[in-house]
């Protein structure tokens, strides 16, 4: 479960995309409980129930933009364009058997992409 735990970390709590970490990494990662509010508006993520073991603790930029413009735009009672909706990853509890989250990291260490 510690593993689990660990590569949750490497993930956008929005997107389920890897966050890339690194000091050659110029993406900004974003805390989901600091955005707590904007969260729940734009892709009616409520992080206060989020657990854990399940859930990731950060979004990545390209979903904090996307935000920003879904959250623009109710302000101005606008439309918002489709291309800028991102449909928010629907989280799984940990399985010994099937777990995506460890199943993709195990396949990344291994180089078998």
């Amino acid at each position: 479960m510690e593993f689990h735990c660990r590569q949750l970390t490497k993930h956008c709590r929005v997107c389920g995309g890897r966050l890339v970490v690194g000091k050659k990494s110029k993406r900004t990662i974003y805390s989901s409980l600091s955005y707590k509010t904007e969260l729940k508006l734009a892709f009616g993520i409520d992080v206060i129930v989020d657990h854990i073991e399940i859930h990731p603790p950060s979004f990545c930029k390209p979903c904090k933009l996307s935000m920003d413009r879904v959250l623009h735009a109710s302000r101005q009672n606008k439309l918002v364009p489709f291309r800028s909706l991102v449909t928010p990853n629907k989280w799984k509890a940990h399985t010994a058997d099937k777990c995506e989250v460890c199943q993709h990291f195990e396949v990344l260490m291994k180089g078998d992409q």
